[in-house]
């Protein structure tokens, strides 16, 4: 674990380094998706996990797919899970480590997929999942835990609408 922090600093410094020589450099303007996020809050109830694996489930069915959906808490700790019955057992496991990242990260692991597209090393941090399906469950402003889906194209949709059903 140390030497992959390790290698990702000196990644970081030798690229910030070469960036300080270029004299006609600009920095890039920060995305969007940089934004301070939310602060952690009360880590979601078994009712609310519930709910929103209900609220995912229906849109999968509306859409005629199969998914797993993974509903952790604010330190990555399951709190309810489901698969449907067709979906891929790859998705297990994906759907649960999606959530774990949009929860620890307080983000989107839609975040991390663009982010890998230029550089990597991204993935290399500790949880980041650079997979669409991963949002943070915000309720009353703060994260109070993370969604994980997984099994189809549709699953960051999907995600970002059950998502919703937290707040």
């Amino acid at each position: 674990m140390k030497s992959k922090v390790l290698v990702m600093g000196f990644a970081v410094m030798m690229t910030l380094a070469a960036h300080a020589q270029d004299p006609t450099a600009t920095a890039p303007p920060a995305p969007a998706q940089f934004a301070v996020p939310p602060a952690y809050g009360t880590p979601i109830t078994l009712a609310q996990a519930r709910a929103v694996i209900a609220r995912a489930e229906e849109e999968a069915r509306k859409r005629k797919v199969a998914l797993s959906f993974a509903v952790v808490e604010p330190n990555g700790r399951l709190v309810a899970f489901s698969k449907m019955d067709g979906a891929n057992y790859s998705s297990i496991e994906s759907a649960t480590k999606k959530a774990v990242s949009a929860a620890l990260w307080r983000t989107s692991t839609s975040v991390f997929a663009a982010l890998a597209k230029t550089n990597i090393i991204v993935l290399q941090m500790p949880d980041a999942y650079g997979s669409l399906g991963g949002e943070p469950l915000v309720i009353d402003g703060k994260v109070a835990g993370g969604l994980g889906v997984s099994g189809s194209p549709l699953e960051a949709e999907i995600a970002k609408l059950a998502a919703e059903a937290a707040k």
